[in-house]
């Protein structure tokens, strides 16, 4: 799971070097997976700048915009939300057995930022109408569904696939503990990021490669899930958000018209900005198992983390 003016998500910023490169990638995937099968979700190289997100949703550098056109998913307010009812803006069809529905609000979680898409389903008159994905594009959230018969001014049930979002809720919050050990501990910046329903993986800006530091650190990451600390999200005035330190640098990259930042605090430890999803404490994480760690070049290791069930 972006769009700088229409709709939140996370637009994730490693370093300035890596943003062309990013934004040009993360387009044509964007373009040949959802794109050509999709008039819906349209768009210009300079819409999808805004709307990707790329590289991290847990980075040290990353964003969360609010915009006006459309009303805030509901997820931003609450991750626990599994229910909700929304009527149906349009439908496209995209294929055979696709069809593209935008709602007047979701709390499905678009694919975005490193966090995979949510899945569930729709309810119309007792007919299931299975939500197979989610995206953002041009500022719309657009579920593709799996089953013909929805049309524009339904009022429909969303459900979400709770085991899935509740998996990537504890593995997106325990990437933020990661992510801040490794900073604090070394220094280190997220380069990239996936999260998984088995297992995910971050990448870091660290300049030796040395496993058993990694599994020290993961060790560390370990004792401060067991602390139990609140996990809370709000919205700042873009003023004062850029005053928070390893924030500020996004000054010169953030669209001038981003007024809102959403940032998500684990309490006493780490504050950042972001747009998914996340645990309401740390202690909802479960032990965190390191599995391996690559070298993937120069000052980049990679990885890999799981959750005990």
């Amino acid at each position: 799971m972006n769009s700088g003016v229409e709709q939140p998500g996370v637009t994730a910023f490693p370093d300035a070097t890596l943003v062309t490169k990013a934004v040009d990638q993360k387009v044509r995937r964007l373009q040949t997976a959802r794109w050509a099968h999709n008039p819906e979700v349209g768009g210009s190289k300079a819409e999808a700048d805004t709307i990707c997100s790329f590289g991290s949703s847990t980075p040290r550098y990353s964003l969360s915009v609010r915009g006006d056109e459309m009303e805030k998913p509901l997820y931003m307010e609450d991750s626990y939300l599994r229910e909700f009812e929304a009527r149906v803006v349009s439908v496209t069809k995209g294929g055979e057995n696709k069809f593209f529905v935008v709602l007047d609000r979701t709390a499905f979680y678009p694919n975005s930022g490193g966090q995979p898409h949510d899945t569930g389903k729709f309810l119309k008159d007792g007919v299931e109408y299975p939500v197979v994905y989610a995206g953002k594009f041009s500022g719309k959230i657009s579920h593709e569904v799996s089953k013909e018969g929805l049309k524009e001014g339904d009022v429909v049930k969303g459900i979400i696939d709770w085991e899935r979002r509740y998996v990537l809720m504890r593995m997106h919050t325990a990437a933020h503990v990661i992510s801040e050990v490794f900073h604090k501990e070394t220094g280190a910046l997220i380069t990239g990021n996936q999260l998984g329903l088995e297992h995910s993986r971050i990448d870091f800006s660290l300049e030796k490669f040395d496993r058993e530091k990694i599994s020290e650190l993961f060790e560390k990451a370990n004792e401060i899930v067991k602390k139990d600390l609140k996990v809370r999200s709000y919205f700042l005035p873009r003023e004062e958000a850029m005053k928070i330190e390893n924030i500020t640098k996004l000054a010169n990259v953030l669209p001038p018209n981003v007024k809102e930042l959403r940032i998500v605090e684990i309490e006493g430890f780490d504050i950042q900005a972001d747009g998914g999803t996340h645990v309401r404490s740390t202690k909802e994480i479960g032990e965190v198992k390191f599995l391996k760690a690559e070298n993937k070049g120069k000052n980049n290791r990679r990885v890999y983390y799981t959750l005990s069930s």
